[in-house]
Formats: structure tokens, sequence, C-alpha cells
């Protein structure tokens, strides 16, 4: 975790670096805003999700009256749970690899259909507490290290929707393997 002040040092620091997993942004930076700078990073062809972090929900609603959401791959908001800055990692590994992972392992999916920021911000630091928990525990002691490290990537993926269109490309994506849908059956169709 690298921490800096302006949206030029995020990509100078983003093109010295391969392999360079997530750029977190709040909306507003000291030289740009993060939709600027989201566009910038995939201008320059770099390969890192911009996710967009708020302090509350007005942040993020005036963020996205101003500037949209385009190159934005995400937002969250803080809700004083530190636990969110790991689901948003995970979040954003998981629909990346998500595709590899059921093809080749056959790891599960848990699909969580939630429009409200603040909602999905809140399940997913919980969501991912429990399955990691789940997971350590389904680990057991006799295996090898490398037999651990299969067991704990083979977790269920967590994929957020927040649209039924979104839901629906999803579900029949991957759905021989759908373990659950989480929902408050309530979220955007058709706009």
């Amino acid at each position: 975790l690298t921490s800096v002040a302006t949206g030029a040092e995020a990509l100078a620091f983003a093109k010295s670096r391969r392999g360079l997993n997530l750029i977190l942004a709040t909306p507003r930076l000291a030289d740009m805003h993060a939709g600027e700078l989201a566009r910038r990073v995939h201008e320059e062809g770099i390969d890192a999700p911009v996710v967009l972090f708020g302090r509350d929900l007005r942040e993020l609603a005036d963020f996205e009256t101003r500037f949209g959401m385009a190159g934005i791959e995400r937002a969250f908001v803080w809700q004083g749970d530190a636990r969110i800055l790991i689901a948003i990692l995970k979040s954003v590994e998981d629909r990346r690899n998500a595709e590899h992972d059921v093809g080749t392992i056959g790891v599960q999916v848990i699909l969580l259909v939630e429009d409200g920021v603040r909602q999905y911000s809140s399940f997913l630091p919980a969501m991912y507490g429990e399955l990691l928990r789940h997971s350590q525990r389904v680990v057991s002691e006799g295996l090898n290290l490398a037999q651990k490290i299969l067991r704990m990537r083979a977790r269920p993926k967590i994929l957020l929707a927040t649209s039924w269109e979104e839901a629906e490309a999803l579900f029949d994506r991957y759905a021989s393997e759908v373990l659950g849908v989480v929902s408050d059956v309530e979220f955007p169709k058709g706009g």
C-alpha cells in the first residue's frame, strides 16, 4: 500500500511499477479529480482499475453529478470499518479472476445484487470476513503450503452487480457455478 498526494504522482508511480493492482482515489485530488485520473490511467495503458473512495454519500453523489463515473471501476464509501480496504481489493480481484478461477478450478460464485453504495460498502467487508474465516477453518493442518494456498484461492468469488442487466449477465455467464444470490430485490432495471 503506497500513498501519494496528487494524481500526477499516482500516474508516475503507476508507470514505474509493473503489477500495480489497484488505484484507490478520493474524489478530489490536489491537481485533478478522480475521473480525470481514471481517464489518464487508461490513456497511458496502465492496467489497474481506479476505484473511487468517498467520505460520505453526498461527496460521491456530488462527484457523479459533476464529473460522471466514466473510467471508475466502482465507488465505495467509508463507514468507519477498516475492513473496507480488504473488501475493495478482494472485490476487484474477484471480478478480474472469476472467469479463470471458475473455468479452471471450478470455484463457485456468490452474486451480490445491490445498487446502494452504502449497503454494498457495508455488506462486502462482512461477506469477505465470513468467507475468510470459513476458508481458514476448512484448511486442515495436514496439508502442505501449496495445498493450503490452493484451498484459500478456491473460496467462492463474490461478484457485485448494481443493476438487473449486470446481474443477469453475470448469472448467465456463471449459472452452473452460482452458489447463491444475495439481494434486497430493489435495483435498477432498464435504467
